[in-house]
């Protein structure tokens, strides 16, 4: 038996459950039709919809015609319940689009059309309530040619089984062969000039079928069922579900024009010998050979996960390939303990589910909705823009994170979570229907009471400025080191590259909207590698760090890497990049973007005026403006934080609007500290956010000078030295005394002596196996040089990169490890930190209460105390005679330091031309 799915599309008050009524009663499965009014359908038998008179949840009947066997899915009509239709959809063997008589084609009609478009699935058109319809069947076909153009919708009224010839060969044959043998048969019954049009009409659908019908007069009934599956050929039919008219010749038709088009045949019915996989089994049985079948030879979707009145979770799906019997493990893990078939509000009982069967049987939380086996199924990823905060007044709502949890895996096109940092639950805006049946299931399952806050507005976020990120993923038999680059895309790209990634990366697409990953040459990473990278990101779902919202314009450049062929593979150079991006996103600053949304709006003529105020007033942009009959068809633009009154205002006015997401618009500075202040408070975090936390770190120190909030200005020049002198101590000016420092030390003989027994003494104790130690004073050293001087004065972050770098090179070209030291011990709660950069070089920042000199001093009798030769980097002279003196630790100033760099570097540059 053909198992052969139907689902019912309609926007609301169509008439989609009376034609689910008039369908069963027709086929004989029940003795007297419900009504949707009186509130005893076999198909709305949840409280809430019985109350509102709409379907909000997909629901199954089924009933048999001959050899099929029809389930008829009723699906929402509502806009607010699309989701739970959209995934309906992927189930389904054709679709009905119904229609009203009087109302015509609507959007939302056409919205349907469309999603059974992108889906491929074959449309029956039903149009009904035809007995209050007054005008003629020619009007409402013209108006689906007019809206449809592309599609051949053609009346099926005339329909009848025996005016095309039955199948009797087999499949296989071509139609020139059939031909040949005579297969085909011209003794039909005489047709008239109606039915003659009629089956031309059909003939006209596609080229095979005309080719068809001139070879031999007529038409096979496999060749209009061939058409309809491929979408070449759309029937019409016309009646009222209410008055039970039409419905006879409507399901007569359903059963002649349907195959299991989804689902695979079993192999009696694909013939006696069945598919070469099934006939292998076969002979091994027969040599006595048990056959192995594979269990993912199963596969099929579930579209709805629910609870039972016991409180159990209810799968509901349906199978593809395969068979599913009672306490066979379907899924990992998950034995099925109960199988049923949904009847309207009962549940018949099964032990077998065949393919092309939908089915519902209890499971664990492991099991979701989707596919299964779990494939990469197309899932499609929203952007909401808008955000609802739940909470329950006088009770803590994350003590039903349980609760939550299940209605986010029944719903999940709501997106509600649970956000761990601030501990609250967040789910996209919902419309009021779709709220009230939230509070109601929420109601029922914990006995308590759901409340919204006003739409949050969610913005894109990007980095302020460029920053970098290394990152070394190292343990054993794993090893990655990366170096990248993040910037906003405006600050990196060249004329040419805006206008090529304005051509790749479609505005639309919220979270892409000037998001790059490029890799340098380089970076010598593997093709593979790369191809596999550049895939997996852009599917990526990147967030941003403060409000979660997509993070945008934005250039990834994977400036370098480091890695070996035994040791590093393709999960390294992720979990590397992950880091390193996480790094150069919590230095480079946030900016956030404002959602802008396109809108189209159809408006009576004596409103247009009015809403065109409204337009201005909420600093909407109006673009186009096309009359259309006795209407005005508005197009343009509507910032995100006004979009929500518009609709609004819209809405008590009666007037339906469309929109979607356009792309991001730039914010001014002092709106978006406005929007972190209210969402953070006035707090450190904000700043750390807004800035970078490098520096917002120095600011707190003083190091760098503090934006005025309200005009941007920076405090003079005197102001940042007195701050700089009480960072440093009011008795010495460290960056100031490193530029005066180019003296030596003076140092008595009898002092000189003592150093030179006790490196003498460190010699004999070092151990030649381990490399040598430097150790860097960061800020002195920085300060030391006027270049640097003045790059870590305009951008404190892109001093230190600097410094990182020269030292980085240092460290692999004389392969010694190097400690790069930098001051933090102003800042309060700090803990200090250590960061590795490759594999020999370590940055550190020191903790509250402990200076440089400190750290570094000891560090340096650390190393030298286990036989290691220790070089320190410092122009500080009392750190030079208290830390070092005696010690057998060599030291370079600053100014001596460079001058090895710069020696360095000429010998590099003298391999690479040599």
């Amino acid at each position: 038996m053909e198992n052969i799915v139907l689902g019912l599309l309609a926007h609301v008050d169509r008439g989609k459950t009376s034609l689910s009524e008039s369908l069963l009663f027709e086929s004989g499965q029940i003795s007297k039709k419900g009504r949707v009014d009186h509130g005893d359908s076999h198909l709305d038998h949840d409280e809430l919809e019985r109350k509102k008179g709409i379907t909000i949840y997909a629901k199954s009947v089924y009933f048999s015609r001959g050899n099929k066997r029809f389930f008829l899915l009723d699906t929402p009509g509502h806009r607010e319940f699309s989701g739970e239709m959209e995934r309906a959809l992927q189930v389904l063997d054709y679709g009905i689009l119904l229609l009203d008589a009087k109302e015509g084609i609507g959007k939302r009609e056409k919205e349907l059309w469309t999603l059974a478009k992108e889906a491929g699935l074959p449309l029956f058109f039903f149009v009904n309530k035809m007995d209050l319809f007054q005008g003629d069947k020619e009007e409402i076909l013209e108006d689906l040619k007019r809206n449809f153009p592309e599609e051949n919708i053609l009346d099926f009224h005339l329909f009848q089984r025996d005016l095309f010839q039955d199948d009797l060969f087999q499949d296989d044959l071509s139609r020139a062969e059939l031909f040949q043998k005579g297969s085909f048969q011209n003794d039909f019954p005489e047709k008239n000039p109606a039915q003659c049009d009629f089956i031309e009409s059909i003939a006209l659908s596609d080229l095979e079928s005309t080719e068809e019908y001139l070879e031999t007069g007529s038409l096979r009934l496999s060749t209009v069922v061939e058409s309809i599956e491929n979408r070449q050929l759309m029937p019409l039919f016309f009646g009222s579900a209410l008055q039970q008219e039409g419905i006879g010749a409507f399901l007569e038709a359903l059963s002649a024009l349907t195959v299991m088009r989804k689902a695979e045949k079993r192999k009696e019915e694909a013939g006696e010998e069945g598919t070469g996989r099934e006939r292998e089994e076969k002979n091994e049985e027969k040599r006595g050979v048990k056959p192995v079948r594979d269990k993912s030879e199963k596969a099929g979707f579930i579209y709805k996960i629910t609870h039972d009145e016991k409180g159990r979770r209810i799968a509901k799906g349906r199978l593809f390939k395969g068979s599913l019997a009672l306490r066979e493990e379907w899924i990992e893990g998950e034995k099925l303990t109960e199988l049923c078939m949904e009847q309207g509000e009962r549940y018949d009982a099964i032990s077998l589910v065949e393919p092309g069967m939908l089915f519902s049987c209890p499971v664990s939380e492991k099991v979701n909705q989707g596919y299964f086996p779990e494939e990469a199924g197309n899932k499609a990823k929203e952007n909401g823009f808008f955000r609802l905060k739940l909470t329950i007044e006088g009770d803590d709502i994350l003590r039903y994170a349980r609760e939550i949890s299940e209605i986010a895996k029944e719903f999940p096109e709501w997106k509600l979570h649970i956000e761990e940092e601030s501990r609250t639950v967040l789910l996209n805006s919902l419309g009021n229907l779709q709220r009230e049946l939230m509070k109601n299931i929420f109601q029922k399952r914990t006995g308590k009471e759901l409340e919204f806050s006003a739409p949050e507005l969610v913005y894109g976020e990007g980095p302020r400025k460029e920053a970098y990120g290394r990152a070394v993923i190292e343990s054993p038999g794993h090893y990655f080191g990366i170096f990248i680059r993040l910037s906003p895309l405006s600050y990196t790209l060249s004329e040419k590259e805006k206008i090529l990634q304005k051509e790749e990366i479609p505005k639309s697409e919220g979270r892409k909207a000037g998001g790059l990953l490029s890799i340098s040459e380089k970076s010598s990473l593997k093709k593979d590698w790369i191809s596999l990278l550049q895939n997996e990101w852009e599917d990526l779902d990147l967030r941003g760090p403060a409000f979660s919202g997509p993070f945008t314009n934005y250039r990834i450049e994977i400036l370098e890497a480091e890695w070996t062929e035994s040791r590093s593979y393709y999960m390294d150079l992720k979990g590397a990049l992950w880091e390193a991006l996480n790094m150069a996103k919590n230095n480079a600053g946030l900016r956030l973007y404002s959602p802008v949304f396109s809108y189209a709006i159809r408006t009576e003529q004596d409103t247009t005026g009015q809403v065109l105020q409204e337009i201005e007033r909420l600093s909407g942009k109006q673009e186009e403006l096309f009359m259309e009959e006795e209407k005005v068809l508005l197009k343009g633009k509507m910032p995100g934080e006004s979009l929500p009154e518009f609709l609004e205002i819209l809405q008590r006015r009666g007037i339906d609007a469309d929109y979607h997401f356009s792309h991001f618009a730039e914010m001014e500075e002092e709106k978006e500290r406005k929007v972190f202040i209210e969402r953070m408070g006035d707090t450190e975090e904000w700043e750390a956010l807004f800035y970078g936390r490098e520096e917002a770190e120095c600011i707190e120190r003083g190091i760098l000078p503090k934006k005025k909030e309200k005009t941007g200005e920076f405090i003079s020049d005197i102001e940042l030295e007195e701050i700089f002198l009480k960072t440093f101590g009011p008795i010495r000016n460290r960056g100031h005394e490193a530029l005066l420092s180019e003296q030596k030390l003076v140092l008595s003989k009898e002092k000189e002596e003592k150093q030179r027994e006790a490196r003498a003494q460190y010699e004999r104790k070092w151990s030649p196996g381990k490399k040598e130690i430097l150790l860097v004073d960061g800020y002195n050293f920085m300060f030391a040089k006027n270049d640097l001087k003045e790059l870590a004065t305009e951008d404190l972050m892109a001093g230190r990169e600097k410094v990182v770098q020269l030292l980085s090179e240092y460290a692999v070209f004389y392969d010694k490890e190097v400690y790069l030291i930098f001051d933090a011990y102003h800042v309060k709660g700090n803990q200090g930190s250590r960061k590795q950069f490759g594999k020999n070089l370590e940055l550190i920042f020191t903790k509250e209460g402990e200076s440089a000199d400190f750290t570094l001093t000891k560090l340096a009798k650390d190393f030298s105390e286990k036989g290691r030769r220790v070089s320190v980097v410092t122009s500080d002279q009392a750190v030079q005679v208290q830390a070092f003196s005696g010690k057998g630790v060599s030291r370079y100033s600053s100014r001596e330091f460079f001058v090895l760099l710069e020696d360095m570097r000429k010998q590099i540059l003298e391999m690479e031309l040599s």
